[in-house]
């Protein structure tokens, strides 16, 4: 198909470039070899993604500007993410009269105290989208399926998805260094509090954490208070990173058992393919069917402390490599442009 006659299809995000947002930027890249996209962002972020070339973008602040750009890029049909950007979405796309997508993430299918708006606002917005037909589906991680149909989507409306990440990337099969690393953002459902005691803890071990915003600098001064055990990175782009987790022999990614809003990290997938060990906080069943016999669980500080201290088996890296291979985002592609299919026919899938 000619670079003329690509289909268009127009991206209904919150922030955009955001470096946190690798999820969409690898849906993006691997969108772009076969369609014509653009991104439509409702603010602009506090800081870029510290990539060269991120996708063609524009900030619309209002629904009024929005309308008018989209109008003007003339799209076959929206895709978004973030189910919190629903109302947003269905707006616009009511009054476009175009159909569109979803994929959802961890914080707008998990309920928690801070999330209570949003809670409170699906059950009454998901049953009139259901009857406009307008949205083609949502994709979101096994966990989210649930609470989405208690909303009111329709089993058939939800595709159980993997996390959107750029496998090949990462996967490395040579031998990985030594130290502990962690990575993202700040908040409070990561717990990074944990990670600082953990490597108090092991004084033998080194400590990195790869930030990405997010209330770094009050995490930056814990980690001063506390004799600095953690060394504190600068934000780094996502092409860096399959040396950064080289360069390490564990991924601990620690989480709050209070709140349990911990999602399915992309990270725990990007450490797999890269050979680390992985240990997550098991702050919700659902998280030991993603690590999956490759890694760890674990339920105390002490028992990651143990674990971290102690060589990764061969055995389990090597199923890493292998569980790494179920979020391939080109492999599952298809999970998004099959419900393409009915609007774009042929050209969905070319």
């Amino acid at each position: 198909m000619s670079e003329a006659t690509k289909p268009r299809i127009a991206y209904v995000v919150r922030q955009y470039p955001l470096l946190c947002e690798t999820y969409i930027e690898v849906e993006i890249q691997l969108l772009s070899e076969r369609y014509e996209v653009k991104v439509f962002s409702e603010m602009d972020p506090e800081s870029g993604h510290l990539t060269a070339q991120p996708a063609p973008f524009v900030t619309v602040t209002d629904d009024e500007a929005s309308l008018a750009a989209l109008r003007e890029f003339a799209p076959d049909l929206l895709h978004g993410h973030w189910m919190v950007q629903l109302p947003r979405m269905h707006r616009l796309a009511t009054a476009l009269d175009l159909p569109y997508t979803m994929r959802a993430h961890s914080f707008d299918v998990i309920p928690s105290p801070y999330m209570k708006w949003w809670f409170d606002k699906a059950p009454v917005l998901v049953p009139e989208v259901v009857a406009s037909e307008l949205c083609l589906g949502v994709l979101s991680f096994p966990f989210g399926r649930p609470i989405l149909e208690r909303w009111g989507f329709r089993e058939d409306q939800v595709v159980d998805s993997f996390p959107v990440v750029d496998v090949q990337r990462f996967m490395d099969r040579s031998p990985n260094g030594e130290g502990v690393m962690n990575v993202g953002a700040c908040l409070p459902k990561k717990k990074l509090g944990d990670y600082l005691t953990i490597a108090r803890m092991c004084p033998g071990l080194h400590f990195d954490h790869y930030p990405v915003g997010y209330r770094t600098e009050d995490f930056k001064a814990r980690n001063q208070a506390l004799g600095s055990p953690v060394t504190i990175h600068d934000p780094m782009p996502h092409a860096a990173m399959p040396a950064v987790y080289k360069a390490h022999g564990w991924l601990l990614y620690t989480g709050d058992f209070r709140l349990k809003n911990l999602g399915w990290p992309l990270s725990v997938t990007e450490a797999q393919a890269s050979g680390c060990g992985v240990v997550v906080a098991g702050v919700r069943p659902d998280l030991a069917a993603y690590v999956g016999e490759a890694g760890y669980i674990y339920g105390s500080l002490e028992e990651a402390r143990d674990i971290i201290k102690q060589p990764f088996p061969e055995e389990k890296r090597e199923l890493g490599f292998e569980l790494a291979t179920r979020c391939d985002a080109r492999a599952n592609l298809h999970q998004l442009t099959d419900r393409w299919a009915p609007v774009l026919g042929d050209a969905a899938h070319s």
